[in-house]
């Protein structure tokens, strides 16, 4: 096992490392959430690997993950919320609905959806209510890497999404007032933000500046299983 892995799973046959990568509320400091990152064993490009693999097995991966996820946390003295990587196509699929519905009064659950194309009427409406089933069960859904793309703020002013998450190019520009822009446009929807990519102090400075809520990256280590403080 990676020494940094929060657990292992296997999902259809395929042994996977996960690591849980700390959100970091920026006010306190402390960690809001858990992001659950899948490594399968001899992937070198894990972006490249995840983006080829259908919806059904990208589910059953989610699934497993929210299960063991929940398993390790059980004994834990704190509760984090996780996050999960999916699919505007996935969170109408039925196995990763059950598991929603299992979980509903055990952990709250972070689903981040890339932005997608608008559809017509009739589709914008079946995914509304799915991000009301997902709402029903106490968990949240996120924008994800959004980066000032038209395609995600119509995202974000069409659907009632519970946060966005900046895209780490966005930082990586150097460009403090595009940053600050996509910032203030999601406060100004009453939406918080997760600011992606922070790995230096000097990225960290600027991410606190933009005023955003959350912050993630490399800046912080890993978290493990001997970091959670356990019911004794």
């Amino acid at each position: 096992m990676n020494k940094q892995s929060f657990f292992e799973i296997s999902s259809l046959g395929i042994t996977y490392s996960v690591l849980a990568q700390p959100i970091i509320n920026a006010k306190n400091n402390l960690i809001s959430s858990l992001e659950l990152l899948s490594r399968s064993h001899g992937v070198c490009d894990p972006e490249a690997y995840f983006a080829s693999m259908s919806n059904y097995s990208l589910t059953m991966l989610s699934c497993a993950q929210i299960d063991e996820a929940c398993n390790v946390l059980s004994n834990s003295i704190i509760m984090p919320k996780i996050n999960i990587n999916a699919d505007q196509n996935m969170i109408g699929d039925i196995y990763l609905m059950a598991t929603l519905m299992q979980y509903k009064s055990h952990i709250k659950i972070l689903l981040e959806i890339n932005p997608f194309e608008l559809m017509d009427d009739n589709d914008i409406d079946k995914i509304k209510r799915r991000f009301d089933f997902v709402k029903m069960c106490g968990h949240e859904l996120w924008l994800d890497d959004h980066d000032g793309s038209k395609t995600g703020c119509d995202n974000i002013d069409l659907f009632p999404w519970d946060g966005v998450k900046i895209d780490k190019s966005v930082l990586w520009s150097n460009d403090f007032s595009k940053l600050k822009d996509i910032v203030d446009f999601c406060h100004q929807r009453s939406m918080p933000v997760t600011i992606e990519g922070v790995e230096s102090e000097y990225l960290f400075q600027q991410a606190v500046k933009s005023g955003a809520d959350y912050l993630q990256g490399f800046y912080w280590p890993m978290i493990t299983k001997a970091d959670l403080p356990n019911v004794s």
